[in-house]
Parts: C-alpha cells; sequence; structure tokens
C-alpha cells in the first residue's frame, strides 16, 4: 500500500498535512506540524501503526529553504520525498476549487499530485550540503553583480546631471579614469579654472599614455557646457562630489564582497566538477562554471534536454490554435534568472569561439531578421543543450567544425570569425538605435 503525505509549508506558522492512499481515498484531511522531528516522527508513526508496511512519500512545495530539513528526516526514516512546482498545485487546487484558497486545500492537492500528474514531481537533488553552499553563493553573486551594475548606473547618472555627456565619454564608472573625474573633477567650474593643459596631464597620468586629441577635445567640451549651467556658490554641484564619493566607498565594498564570494564559489565547483568538464564548455570561466553547474546538479532530473530548454526559461511561449501559431512570442522565464544570465553572458563569448554555435549566431541575424540580443538567446538554448550532454554523459565538450569534425580551440575561433561573418549593414540594420557608439577611452 503507497501513502502520499502533501504538506504545505509555511515560513512561519504551522504546517498542514494531508495524506490520500493510492486510490485518492482521504486517509488524513488535516494535521498540524511545525518544523520539529517530533511532529514528524508522530505523523509518521501514526501512519505507519495504521497501515503497517505502507509505503510513504511526502510531496511539498519548494518554498524557501524549509522544505530542506523536512526532505532530510524523512529520506533518513526511509520515506521518499518529493517536490512539484508552485504552478502546478495552483492549477490543479483551481480545478478542485474554484473560489478557495486554504492550506488544508493546499496539503490535500500536493496528495494528490502523484495520482493526478506524476510528471510533474522531481526528486531534489541539491541536499548535500556542497550542493547546497554553491547553489547560496551564485545566487548571492549574482545578486551582488546587479547591486554593482545598478551602482554604477546611478553614478553615470549623478555625473550626467553634474557634467552632461560626462559619462558616455568616459565609459565603465570602476575604471581608473572614471574614479579620478568622477572623485576629484566633477566640478565642472574647479576644471576649467585649472585649464586645458592641466587637466591633460592628469588624464596622461592616468592612462599613462598619450590621449586622443579628438576625444580630450570632446571632453573639455562637457566641461566647458556644463560650467553655463552652474552658478557660483551653487551648493548642488558640492552635493554631487560628496554623493559620488560615498557611492564609490561603497561600490569598492560591493566589488571586494563579490570577488570573495566568487573564489568561494570557484572552490566549491572545483570540488564538484574536478574534471572541469562544465568549463570545458565554449565561453564557461572561471565566473560562470560554478552558476551552470548549480542550474544542473542533476542531468537525471529532466528526461531530456528539452525539458531543461523549459526549465531555462529561454524558450518563447507557445501560443497555437488550429492553423494559427504565434511567432516571435517573448521568453517565458519560467527558471532561475541567475541561470539565465549565466547563459547568455556565456552564448556572448562561445558564438566566437565554436563553429557551430557561431553559424547559429548568423543564421540567426543574416536569415531570420533577429536582432543581437534575440540571436545570443538561441544560442544561449543551444549552450543549454551542450551543458545538458556534458553533465549527463560525464565528458568534457569537444569543439567542432560545422561538420563535425573535432577542431582545437584556436582553430575553432578562426572558423567561428572566417566562415560565419556577420555583414555590418546586416548588423545596422538590426539595431534599434540610430548613429555610431562614441569613443571611449578604456582604462583598466
Amino acid at each position: 500500500m503507497k501513502l502520499y503525505v502533501g504538506i504545505d509549508l509555511a515560513l512561519r506558522g504551522p504546517h498542514r498535512a494531508a495524506v490520500v492512499d493510492d486510490r485518492s481515498t482521504v486517509v488524513l484531511t488535516e494535521r498540524r506540524l511545525h518544523t520539529h522531528v517530533r511532529d514528524l516522527d508522530a505523523l509518521l508513526e501514526e501512519l505507519w501503526g495504521r497501515f503497517p508496511g505502507a509505503e510513504v512519500q511526502v510531496i511539498a512545495e519548494p518554498t524557501g529553504t524549509v522544505w530542506i530539513p523536512i526532505a532530510r528526516h524523512c529520506l533518513r526514516r526511509g520515506c521518499r520525498f518529493a517536490l512539484v512546482a508552485p504552478q502546478k498545485v495552483h492549477d490543479l487546487r483551481r480545478f478542485y476549487r474554484r473560489h478557495a484558497k486554504t492550506d488544508p486545500l493546499d496539503a490535500l492537492t500536493l496528495a494528490r499530485m502523484p495520482l493526478v500528474d506524476p510528471g510533474a514531481l522531481f526528486t531534489p537533488e541539491v541536499l548535500e550540503v556542497r550542493w547546497l553552499a554553491l547553489r547560496r553563493g551564485v545566487k548571492k553573486e549574482a545578486k551582488l553583480a546587479r547591486l554593482v551594475a545598478e551602482l554604477k548606473q546611478s553614478i553615470s547618472a549623478k555625473v550626467d546631471l553634474a557634467v552632461p555627456g560626462l559619462a558616455a565619454l568616459v565609459g565603465d564608472p570602476a575604471s581608473r579614469l572614471a574614479r579620478a573625474l568622477y572623485v576629484r573633477y566633477l566640478d565642472p567650474r574647479q576644471v576649467l579654472a585649472m585649464g586645458p593643459e592641466a587637466l591633460r596631464d592628469v588624464v596622461a597620468d592616468v592612462r599613462r599614455s598619450p590621449v586622443p586629441e579628438g576625444w580630450f577635445c570632446r571632453l573639455w567640451a562637457c566641461y566647458e557646457a556644463a560650467a553655463a549651467f552652474w552658478e557660483p556658490g551653487d551648493l548642488e554641484a558640492q552635493a554631487l562630489v560628496e554623493d559620488v564619493a560615498e557611492d564609490y566607498a561603497i561600490l569598492d565594498t560591493l566589488i571586494a564582497q563579490l570577488r570573495q564570494v566568487r573564489q568561494r564559489n570557484l572552490a566549491l565547483y572545483r570540488a564538484l566538477d574536478p574534471e572541469g568538464h562544465v568549463q570545458s564548455l565554449p565561453g564557461v570561466g572561471k565566473v560562470l562554471a560554478p552558476a551552470l553547474l548549480a542550474g544542473l546538479p542533476d542531468p537525471h532530473r529532466f528526461p531530456g534536454s528539452k525539458a531543461f530548454r523549459a526549465y531555462t526559461g529561454l524558450i518563447p511561449r507557445v501560443n497555437q490554435s488550429g492553423v494559427r501559431r504565434a511567432k516571435g512570442t517573448r521568453s517565458t522565464k519560467a527558471g532561475p534568472a541567475w541561470l539565465r544570465r549565466a547563459l547568455y553572458l556565456a552564448a556572448e563569448v562561445a558564438r566566437r569561439q565554436d563553429p557551430q554555435l557561431a553559424q547559429i549566431y548568423q543564421r540567426c541575424l543574416v536569415e531570420k531578421g533577429h536582432h543581437h540580443t534575440q540571436a545570443v538567446c538561441v544560442v544561449a538554448v543551444h549552450l543549454a543543450d551542450r551543458l545538458y550532454a556534458v553533465r549527463r554523459d560525464g565528458r568534457p565538450y569537444v569543439l567542432r567544425h560545422a561538420h563535425g569534425t573535432a577542431v582545437d580551440r584556436d582553430q575553432a575561433r578562426r572558423l567561428a570569425r572566417s566562415s560565419y561573418p556577420v555583414p555590418q549593414t546586416v548588423r545596422l540594420s538590426r539595431r534599434n538605435r540610430e548613429g555610431h557608439p562614441r569613443e571611449t577611452v578604456r582604462v583598466g
């Protein structure tokens, strides 16, 4: 006999449990319990006392991290444990009770899920300590990277308020030149008092090389135009200088913490993938390998690469009726955002290193009319297939020509660049922006 225990997990209050048998007959309508060994053992002992030798399976939604200690204890007691996507539970619950949403109903819906849709269940594969630490680490790394990007945008916005056009001309706020100009030379009246030659010396000292004349003329023109907006004794300019300096102090802290998290994630990755199979993929280095490994710790969770594609959320939504099928729909974005980010960043580099992916990128732009971001997303989907194959087969990735012949990395780069070029006229026609990007001086 089989018993299915559905537990509706709560972050703060008590959990609700319901039990059905293999004929969908309700054995236990509602039981309140907490995340405590005593409560879990009492429930299991009651079930085994009423149904000796019964096979018990516990089903829950992945609510935060509450499910992890419950899953570990159930597995130790010899029970099976499975998770189910919240959307699946929502759809089934709506079928059972159209106008109600209660915790007992959620628990009963979870208990019946193995009988209604057994394919919706999946076994959690990240219960081992190092896998949990890696998954937490890559999530933290993605959050810190987002905070760094947002803070850089904030600095650029404040710089444009003080000196319009300066941020676009200088580039990355984290560069040495940007730090020197934004922190010490953000007040245009101060810069004009210095004179152009003194500013040129400052820029040359930071760059440690001669300053391009055309670029410096535009830089000086930005300061001259900005000075006309500020009146003598205006306190707003000084407030902006102080605000930007504070932002740089916060930025330095975030960047330092981001480096520590990445180092810890890399150490965990090397312990969990000692042969470096994930890092053998094109476009995947020390930063992205931990995220891709955390996104697919157990490839056997998915029946095939198509299921993993759907999990990443990079595939387009399906909208079909009769003979009509909508094209160009948005991606589902169903999976973890940090996994999509890692796949996209890896695909941006992989299209220049793998001839097969370069061919896919060229076909998207030249034949299908996609713009750059759409084409990279398509490449990311194919890169997800390669990630699944590498993890499923336990072997490193082999770069190949479009015809299937294995090539080394140098040959692959040359083939990707020479055999599948995208004409500049095609690139320009696919862009949403007009004109050409401004010249920037890049400083490490």
